[in-house]
């Protein structure tokens, strides 16, 4: 029995497909714990694992401090400063954390750049963990910010995908020369660097620096890559990349609401059950950030002519206290819902693009209108769902009320795309059976 140790950002998403690849290595025999710098305890202590809280990185509130001394001082206190972003980046303490904890395998969050290098340092086993699509530099494979579909007009030919990919290049080369210049000797990348060193790592060999994430990636280190291969576009994946699916358990117990909450959703959910000529949709725009407004007002006017449908939105504490008088009889807004719950019953869902959500649309056989806000891989995302036409794109700032409700009803109309869905959950479950993550992490363990 193998001790596998994961190391999660502490981001809702990633924890939850984090919380199931330790589900699936715990079940096939291995000792499982797991440790984070993000605020995890609670959600993994309930699912039953050890857990080990990592001091937080607090680089980004220490660069806003030293982004206000006058530039020439930061000039001329270099040493002291970059000596302080490395204790910001709060990993004084993991190297003796993980020697003490004696992992067969370490799995880490692939942006937890300063974990990854301690253990590096440490000469553990060690794969990475990501919950994104493909970013790295394919012939057929746009940046994962532009929704671009491959094969279709300029900018999804050949030449106009590596026209992007070098637009990139440039981009992030103009972002680390003004880090440089805004934080002397102490910027993100000179940090990691001077960490590296600290700790006798050669990172060159270990890095790349163009590809999509910022401010690198790792050419040398096993990928598990916790999506689905069948929703990717078609390519063959770099020989360290591993996709292990999309980890979701059904069967996974979030956040509890109010007994009044419940009740109403209950009530909701068991009259769709009981009407078979009701339409139930959901409305899911993540944890990471706020939904415009202005969209949701256009959202809920749509929905109001349809009494025949069911508009579940959770919206947050702060926009529930603005949107929840604006609900109509057949519009429910929430501060929170189960979404897995809800996913279970919807004919539609109404996303943001976030990739987690899209896989539990998959996962329950769900059709999408995605309307996204171009924000990180998003629009990437969003060209997915539309070149394996389980869903169509919408826009969030400029359709009417009538073309919404326009668009979702084409949608519910539309069994092409309810066919398409179900195959596309058909071909992702099983995949699920067929046991990768836990032959892969049989293989790691071996090499």
């Amino acid at each position: 029995m193998a001790h596998v140790l994961c190391i999660p950002s502490g981001l809702t998403g990633g924890l939850y497909s984090s919380l199931e690849l330790m589900r699936r290595l715990n079940a096939d025999g291995h000792r499982v714990s797991c440790a984070s710098p993000g605020d995890c305890q609670a959600a993994v202590t309930a699912a039953g694992f050890p857990y080990v809280q990592l001091t937080p990185n607090t680089y980004s509130e220490w660069s806003r401090v030293d982004k206000n001394v006058p530039w020439v001082r930061r000039l001329m206190d270099t040493s002291n400063r970059r000596r302080k972003a490395i204790e910001a980046l709060g990993v004084e303490r993991v190297a003796a954390e993980l020697t003490e904890m004696q992992p067969d395998l370490v799995l880490i969050d692939r942006e937890l750049h300063e974990h990854i290098i301690i253990a590096l340092s440490l000469d553990l086993p060690l794969a990475l963990t990501s919950t994104w699509f493909a970013i790295w530099r394919k012939p057929r494979i746009p940046p994962p910010h532009k929704g671009i579909i491959p094969g279709q007009t300029w900018k999804g030919s050949r030449a106009g995908i590596e026209l992007y990919w070098r637009w990139l290049h440039l981009h992030k080369t103009r972002l680390a020369f003004r880090e440089g210049v805004r934080h002397p000797g102490a910027d993100r990348i000179s940090v990691l660097k001077a960490l590296a060193n600290l700790h006798g790592v050669k990172l060159r060999k270990h890095i790349e620096l163009y590809q999509w994430q910022i401010p690198f990636s790792y050419k040398s280190l096993p990928l598990l890559c916790l999506r689905s291969l069948e929703m990717e576009f078609p390519h063959k994946p770099p020989r360290t990349v591993h996709y292990m699916g999309p980890m979701i358990n059904p069967q996974r117990v979030d956040q509890s609401t109010s007994t009044d909450s419940n009740a109403q959703l209950e009530s909701i959910l068991s009259r769709h059950r009981r009407d078979g000529n009701r339409v139930l949709i959901y409305c899911g725009f993540g944890s990471f950030f706020k939904t415009i407004e202005a969209f949701l007002y256009r959202l809920f006017e749509a929905a109001a002519s349809r009494p025949d449908w069911d508009l579940i939105v959770p919206v947050g504490e702060d926009q529930m206290r603005k949107l929840g008088e604006l609900s109509a009889e057949n519009v429910h807004c929430f501060d929170w819902v189960p979404q897995l719950q809800v996913l279970g019953q919807a004919d539609l869902a109404l996303v943001h693009g976030g990739v987690n959500t899209i896989a539990e649309c998959v996962h329950f056989g769900v059709p999408m209108i995605v309307y996204n806000q171009e924000f990180l891989d998003m629009p990437g995302n969003t060209a997915r769902v539309v070149y394996h036409g389980i869903g169509v794109e919408g826009d969030i700032r400029g359709e009417t009320p009538e073309e919404i409700r326009a668009k979702i009803d084409g949608i519910l109309e539309n069994a092409e795309i309810k066919t398409r869905v179900t195959t596309m959950r058909d071909r992702v479950l099983n995949s699920d059976r067929d046991k990768r993550v836990e032959d892969v992490v049989h293989e790691l363990l071996a090499e």
